[in-house]
């Protein structure tokens, strides 16, 4: 780009030609000076002086506009722009204003580093946006802030899928046996039943300084239950303690005969209960003897003996080692016509619970006609008594282990009717381990 100092120095030039003598003109160039100083040979006008300058014609915006044809290169001073104008063959140019620019120049030699910061320029504009660079390295992590308060609980997400057991570890060394508890207190089992083989159902607590907590109870591990016959039982393996409980065999009904034998309305008595038995033994021998006693077989007279004092059939005795359980005794006929006691129930002894079985019922002939029932023991009733005028019914077998057969009654049959057999006896015995 062409300076405005250069127009200068060629509108400079031009006017020396006017205005000074002419001190020197070769073939090739002029020089125009005061000294007769030879002009520089790459110059066609070479004007030189220390007192004067160079003088263009000045005029008006409107006058420089006005002048006719000008020539490419004319130069002119407006007056109204105090600027200089130079004709381009189509166009006035302001000398002052800026021309296209040029190349960009070499960039030059980094200057000293100054030690003085200068005053702090005003803010430019924002320029617009460069475009991102590449993230650079991460920078080296900065002080953790204080904990911000807790958020709230979000909701329960649902529970994952259960994983794989792990192996199991290898078992740690048994430690050192502690002291042994010293101290008085109070163990209670409440609630406490025998049930399903496997389990005792109840609580254990303790109370009392030095007491252990942990109590040793015994599980019900089996059941063993005989009904009929003899024979050895053996505990089974691992058995720690047995509760055995045992009834006899109950006595059999009384019998009965209607009056065209012995003129009188006739029923029997009940026969007795078996006696019950109970025990625990908390340190079984390697087995025991036992036998169940059969219950009592019913009676039946003839016409003969219609006199005589018939008496049911007497259960059975229940044994099981030391344990005892007697049977019950048979009802008898009514030969008064007035009625007649039930058979006596048995007794037990060798258990902590030794229980007499209970009488077989009164029989009463002549003004109700009620035949008695079977005597009952902790297992259930004894079998029904016939009743009633009209009846001619034989009595019921016991129904319970141990239990009495209920009487007979005859109304209006020349036949005997029989007495209910007595029930057999049983033994149950419940295992611990």
């Amino acid at each position: 780009m062409k300076s405005k100092t250069f127009y200068i120095v060629i509108l400079s030039i031009i006017f020396f030609l006017l205005m000074y003598d002419i001190n020197y003109i070769s073939a090739q160039n002029i020089g125009i000076n005061s000294t007769g100083a030879t002009p520089d040979p790459s110059a066609m006008l070479d004007v030189s002086s220390t007192t004067g300058g160079v003088l263009v014609p000045r005029m008006t915006s409107t006058q420089r506009n006005a002048i006719a044809s000008p020539a490419t290169g004319l130069i002119v001073f407006d007056t109204n722009t105090a600027s200089f104008y130079y004709y381009d063959g189509s166009a006035w140019v302001n000398l002052g204003s800026t021309g296209p620019a040029g190349a960009t120049g070499p960039t030059g030699p980094t200057g000293a580093a100054s030690t003085v910061a200068g005053p702090t320029g005003p803010t430019g504009a924002t320029g617009t946006a460069g475009v991102a660079g590449a993230d650079g390295a991460t920078g080296p992590a900065g002080v953790a802030g204080a904990t911000g308060p807790a958020g709230v609980a979000g909701a329960t997400g649902p529970a994952g899928v259960a994983g794989a057991t792990g192996p199991t570890g290898t078992a740690g060394p048994t430690g050192a046996t502690g002291p042994a508890p010293s101290g008085t207190g109070i163990v209670t089992v409440s609630g406490g039943v025998l049930g399903t083989p496997g389990a005792l159902t109840g609580d254990v607590t303790t109370s009392g300084a030095g007491l252990a907590t942990t109590i040793a109870v015994p599980v019900l591990t089996n059941i063993v239950t005989y009904t009929s016959g003899s024979g050895t039982y053996t505990p089974s393996s691992g058995t720690k303690a047995i509760l055995v409980k045992l009834v006899g065999g109950g006595g059999a009904g009384g019998s009965a005969q209607y009056m065209t034998c012995a003129g009188l309305y006739h029923t029997g008595s009940g026969g007795g209960g078996g006696g019950y038995c109970e025990g625990l033994i908390t340190s079984p021998a390697a087995s025991y003897s036992y036998a169940v006693g059969a219950g009592g077989a019913a009676v039946t007279g003839t016409c003969s003996s219609v006199s005589t004092l018939l008496t049911g059939g007497t259960g059975g005795t229940t044994t099981f080692g030391s344990f005892t359980a007697t049977g019950g005794a048979g009802g008898m006929n009514d030969i008064s016509g007035y009625g007649l006691a039930g058979g006596a129930g048995g007794t037990a002894s060798g258990g902590s619970i030794n229980a007499r079985g209970s009488n077989g019922f009164y029989a009463v002939a002549s003004s109700a006609m009620e035949a008695g029932e079977g005597g009952g023991t902790v297992f259930g009733d004894g079998g029904s008594a016939a009743r009633g005028f009209g009846g001619n019914l034989a009595g019921t077998a016991g129904i319970a282990p141990g239990t009495g057969g209920g009487g007979a009654c005859a109304y209006s049959t020349a036949t005997w009717f029989a007495g209910g057999a007595g029930a057999a006896g049983i033994i149950i015995i419940y295992e611990f381990k």
